[in-house]
């Protein structure tokens, strides 16, 4: 009996370690799907979706376990239809999304539109006939749920001849705790599926929408979906593809940058050899810095002559003279040195100053001084930083890079201390005061209760010389896959209206502490034609804290 009930303990934990590593969302996001021509048109008993939708639908139904789907964008395209046809096109789509959630359970899926949604409504003439960019008063309303007022912005497209056409610009619901706001191509696309550029109200509507979904924790983490990429993205295969350059799209990345914690999902640009993803996610992962920009790490600083920057005042760390053994801020650039301690991913951080040369050591009570005697530091990067909590990552490659921040850890007693600015006693007997915090293994939490986002304990890194920095990252963009590419060497002779050769989705996994991206191939993988394409590409990992809506995990 006692080996029997250790070994349903012994069954429960590994249970319960397996729970434990499951996502607390997962996201599918399927893009491009250009059900068109010949399979949309015709006699409305003969309307049929594309191939490539239907495998990656059947595979997602049976190998995830999705909270939610994401259709981004170009569902229909190339060919007018009767609204019989589009609306059979509709009911296809629906049916086939939902069938992929288990039976009873809820079925949010997304409908966001793309360029060329608006097409088979009358192509790029108007008036258009009726509006093939619905999927709000069917299915959303009822799988996902009815959108208050000041949760969706509509526009008024102009229709020719024909009355202003009312369209779903942009709206914004909570799925499992989590914000998921949707930018819908609008009346600029309405009018011609080539103009790329949204309208600078309902970008404005964005800005305010993800301004007042932050006010409450900057740290959220919001998912944005909209089918247009920016034209500075990675692997977009021209700028033209991307949206153009109007006080809109500035607006857009704008206020995209003020909100790190954002993940934006595009579509739309598939065309060419540097469209499909081969063997990494991260091909087409953009990330930008709190400017707009793409973020562009600084590189690794030189080890044997750098600065320390306190984040809080911008002071330098250092010190003055040899007979000067404890270390202070200046505001003037203090040099430093680092050299890799006996112990593994330790270092020791040497003040150098004209005469001589002194450490940085942690002595009693975990104060900071300079001494002619070592101490092993170890580095933290820091991953988060808001709301009066900082999480680190060790550095443990030797790899230590301006421009980003750091905590710099003494070990005294068993205890460990960050170093910070703030003084203790005078003269001789000057110390740094070290801010308790806790290690467990790599990674680092430190919580001050008399700070918000500007912290005493942190500190960047510098080359020296330069005392203005790379902006700091922000959000990050990713594109979608598709269900069909076109114009590339492996789709010889060109993919036909009904199948592609190569069909890709997006897969996101949330976990408490991560974030994964992950594209699938759905369809051929190896090598064809020359290229190779890996089945499952490497994935696209972010550490952070994940918070939401609902869910605020606990720090380990």
């Amino acid at each position: 009996m006692k080996k029997l009930f250790l070994l349903l303990l012994f069954l429960l934990s590994g249970i319960s370690f397996l729970m434990a590593d499951e996502p607390i969302l997962r996201i599918g996001v399927m893009s491009d799907l250009h059900n068109q021509q010949t399979l949309i048109s015709g006699d409305v008993s003969s309307v049929k979706l594309r191939g490539t939708v239907t495998t990656v639908l059947n595979a997602i139904k049976a190998q995830e376990k999705l909270d939610m789907l994401v259709l981004n964008g170009d569902l229909t395209s190339d060919v007018t239809i009767p609204e019989a046809n589009w609306q059979k096109v509709r009911e296809l789509l629906v049916n086939s999304t939902r069938d992929i959630f288990p039976a009873g359970s809820p079925k949010p899926v997304i409908y966001c539109n793309g360029n060329h949604e608006y097409e088979v409504a009358n192509c790029d003439a108007l008036p258009k006939l009726y509006n093939a960019g619905d999927f709000y008063t069917t299915p959303m309303k009822q799988d996902v749920g009815v959108l208050a007022a000041n949760e969706c912005f509509y526009e008024s497209a102009p229709n020719g001849a024909s009355s202003p056409m009312n369209l779903l610009a942009a709206y914004h619901y909570v799925i499992k705790g989590f914000d998921c706001v949707v930018l819908n191509t609008g009346k600029h696309f309405f009018a011609s599926a080539w103009d790329y550029q949204y309208s600078k109200e309902s970008v404005q509507w964005v800005a305010n929408k993800l301004t007042e979904i932050y006010a409450g924790d900057p740290n959220k983490t919001v998912f944005f979906f909209a089918h247009m990429p920016f034209a500075d993205s990675n692997s977009i295969s021209a700028t033209n593809k991307g949206l153009k350059d109007c006080e809109a799209t500035t607006l857009l990345k704008t206020t995209l940058a003020k909100h790190p914690n954002l993940i934006y999902i595009y579509g739309h640009d598939h065309g060419g050899d540097k469209a499909y993803t081969r063997t990494q996610t991260s091909q087409r992962v953009t990330q930008y810095d709190v400017n707009g920009n793409v973020y562009a790490p600084s590189p690794a600083i030189d080890p044997t002559s750098f600065c320390v920057k306190n984040s809080k005042t911008a002071q330098y760390l250092g010190r003055t003279a040899a007979t000067d053994d404890n270390m202070k801020t200046f505001v003037e650039e203090k040099t430093m040195t680092i050299t890799p301690s006996a112990n593994a991913n330790m270092f020791n951080l040497v003040m150098v100053s004209a005469s001589s040369q002194n450490n940085v050591y942690c002595g009693t009570s975990g104060r900071f001084s300079g001494n002619s005697a070592t101490t092993d530091l170890r580095l933290f990067k820091v991953n988060t930083n808001a709301n009066g909590n900082v999480t680190a990552t060790q550095v443990t490659n030797g790899k230590i890079e301006s421009g980003n921040s750091y905590l710099i850890i003494g070990l005294k007693n068993g205890a460990s201390y960050a170093l910070t600015n703030e003084g203790y006693n005078a003269g001789a007997d000057f110390r740094l005061v070290g801010a308790s915090v806790t290690v467990n293994g790599t990674s680092l939490t430190y919580a001050d209760a008399n700070t918000t986002d500007d912290y005493t304990a942190i500190w960047t890194i510098e080359s020296k010389g330069s005392s203005a920095t790379s902006a700091s990252p922000s959000f990050f963009s990713a594109f979608a896959g598709s269900m069909r590419y076109y114009n590339n060497t492996i789709e010889t002779g060109g993919s036909t209206v009904n199948d592609s050769k190569v069909a890709q989705a997006l897969m996101i996994y949330v976990y408490n502490d991560s974030i994964v991206l992950q594209m699938k191939n759905y369809a051929q993988t190896g090598t064809i034609n020359g290229v190779a394409i890996k089945a499952i590409p490497e994935s696209y990992k972010v550490i952070r804290k994940v918070t939401n809506t609902g869910i605020i995990p606990q720090e380990t």
